[in-house]
């Protein structure tokens, strides 16, 4: 059951929480779809389209249990496509065969891992300001979805249970087990609804965060409570890459567990010192960052200082290594190169010799051969050649 405090303005979600009204999004949908009737895919995805288009008829019970219509529930993109998980599966219990749940909310990268083990095409990640595609993202997926049922005699039922009882299983959980070295620091933010969250995290919890796409497992992430702390609040580490959500409010998420408690710094202690003071980001009261705020070495050392004159105990917290110079070693040849300096880097980053391979051709054009000297996380497939990184070093 969804509270219209997810769906409407401040004045209006009080207003019906005075009225003790409630609504459950996917109940309202599937009420709203039942009655129409599709022969295609195409036309199932059309109305879609068009009931996004038009709001839906909101109705709610009220302290009596009796139906009360309220304003349409036609929200800006952001609102219906951050909804796509109650919205699809209204429609998934109206319309099965042209239909599916869409449970991926802020675990699009278990979506891509499913995908990438199955074969199932995965449609292209709109950005940020693509609301409209961003929207009809799920429509994207469950076209996908809807062909793998179709090429494998799949019920929806069995599509639903392939989906999220066999095909997650396989796709590792996202936990704080293992975590390599930090790389970067960043400062992510929350407001008042993120505060129990925050507050009550246990050490093993995961939860997905808006973070900068950038950040890399095993990050550190400084956690600043905008309202009602306006301090950092605890540190926390990343436990998977960030990734694009295009269904979520934030757009790029990064899932962070390992939560520590540390000695708060308000904004205005951050304003008053010499390190922070002239970061744009303090100046800007943090707001509408998100967590797209790296942290320099020195400035997270700087941070931990201001704590441990607190009385912070820092022996438990996480902590970047020094910079370190280039070792002192011959360069004679590229194979040097690679050896002395790219392979211990590649290791430090947590990769092991087996995931990469090292000048794997890949055909670029008509008969055009390139051989980057490293790919890692290689896939191999003639004429669907792939990495998630390629590197080639110069000995020059």
């Amino acid at each position: 059951m969804r509270t219209l405090e997810l769906l409407f303005s401040e004045e209006e979600a009080a207003r019906f929480a005075e009225e003790s009204l409630t609504i459950d999004i996917a109940e309202l949908v599937r009420a709203t779809v039942c009655e129409e009737r599709f022969d295609t895919l195409r036309e199932a995805e059309q109305f879609f389209l068009e009931l996004h288009a038009r709001g839906i008829p909101c109705q709610a019970s009220n302290r009596d249990g009796q139906r009360e219509t309220l304003d349409e529930f036609e929200q800006d993109e952001e609102s219906w496509y951050d909804n796509t998980g109650p919205i699809s599966l209204g429609m998934y219990q109206a319309h099965s065969d042209y239909f599916l749940p869409y449970e991926f909310h802020r675990r699009l990268h278990q979506l891509e891992a499913v995908h990438r083990e199955f074969g199932i095409p995965l449609p292209a990640i709109p950005g940020k300001q693509q609301k409209e595609q961003r929207a009809r993202f799920y429509l994207n997926v469950n076209a996908a979805w809807q062909e793998f049922r179709a090429l494998h005699g799949l019920s929806p039922s069995e599509m639903r249970a392939f989906l999220y009882d066999f095909a997650s299983e396989l796709v590792p959980a996202t936990s704080t087990a293992d975590l390599p070295a930090p790389a970067k620091v960043w400062m992510v933010t929350g407001g008042s609804w993120d505060i129990e969250v925050a507050d009550t995290a246990e050490p093993t919890a995961v939860f997905g965060w808006g973070a900068n796409a950038a950040v890399r497992r095993g990050d550190i992430l400084v956690v600043y409570l905008v309202r009602p702390l306006g301090a950092i609040h605890s540190i926390w580490r990343a436990c998977s890459d960030g990734f694009i959500d295009p269904v979520s409010h934030y757009h790029s998420i990064a899932w962070i567990g390992a939560a520590l408690r540390v000695a708060n710094v308000s904004l205005n202690e951050l304003r008053a010192h010499p390190v922070f003071g002239s970061k744009s980001a303090v100046r800007a009261n943090f707001q509408g960052l998100h967590g797209k705020v790296p942290l320099s070495f020195e400035e997270y050392e700087a941070l931990l200082a201001a704590m441990a004159a607190k009385g912070q105990d820092l022996s438990a917290l996480p902590r970047l290594a020094a910079a370190v110079g280039l070792p002192a070693v011959d360069l004679l040849s590229e194979r040097d190169v690679e050896v002395q300096l790219v392979e211990p880097l590649l290791e430090r980053l947590g990769y092991a010799s087996g995931d990469w391979v090292r000048q794997m051709p890949v055909r670029m054009g008509r008969g055009e051969r390139n051989y980057p000297d490293y790919a890692i996380g290689a896939v191999a497939l003639r004429g669907e050649e792939s990495a998630r990184m390629v590197v080639r070093p110069n000995s020059s």
